[in-house]
């Protein structure tokens, strides 16, 4: 009974009932306060499309349909009996559907997460690149170590690459540079092939 109290779907004299019964039972203020707690964990996004709580309704109404069917005595053993098994079967498809909706609802989720989490690294990138200064094409025996030295002497930063074609796009770390004293240094630096400025590059002051 206690996860129709949860849901609001007792009725008050049941609710009547309950509230004196948890007066001296603190198992079931216990269980009751974690119905609870699992309705509003289950509480749909507004950003997902989520059948289950249309689900839900449904299956509460047909528990409801059940219990209005005539053939058992109001009172009865047999009614008791018969009545416990249903809301036993009833609660057992609820749960199930509540777990289904839950990992529904928490992969939904992360997919949309992780779309967004691609979506600004994406955009990050294209910003950075689209800074770029300088084109770069180092020898295939110039280690990270040495090019980031190089770079870093000439007070530059890798924004992009390297492409297919090993050339890297480079930028100045303060956001801006003198691009011909900068190319002229790189053209002298042992183990660089190629170092041209980006079309519209600024010289710098």
């Amino acid at each position: 009974m206690l996860p129709w109290i949860a849901n609001g779907r007792a009725t008050d004299r049941e609710r009547r009932f309950v509230d004196e019964h948890l007066r001296d039972c603190e198992r079931c203020r216990v269980e009751l306060a974690f119905q609870h707690q699992l309705i509003m964990a289950m509480q749909p996004d507004e950003n997902i499309d989520c059948d289950v709580e249309q689900g839900l309704k449904h299956l509460w109404q047909r528990f409801d349909e059940t219990e209005k069917l005539p053939g058992a005595v109001p009172g009865s053993a047999v009614s008791s009996g018969s009545r416990r098994m249903t809301a036993l079967v009833y609660g057992l498809a609820a749960l199930v559907l509540l777990q289904a909706g839950g990992l529904y609802v928490f992969g939904m989720r992360n997919a949309h997460d992780d779309r967004s989490a691609s979506y600004r690294t994406l955009s990050q990138l294209d910003t950075a690149a689209s800074s770029a200064t300088i084109r770069l094409v180092v020898d295939s025996n110039v280690t990270v170590g040495q090019l980031q030295t190089l770079l870093v002497s000439l007070d530059l930063q890798i924004v992009g690459g390297p492409s297919k074609l090993g050339v890297y796009s480079l930028a100045p770390v303060h956001g801006h540079g003198n691009v011909s004293e900068q190319i002229a240094a790189l053209r002298a630096a042992t183990g660089v092939r190629f170092a041209e400025p980006v079309g519209g590059a600024d010289n710098g002051p």
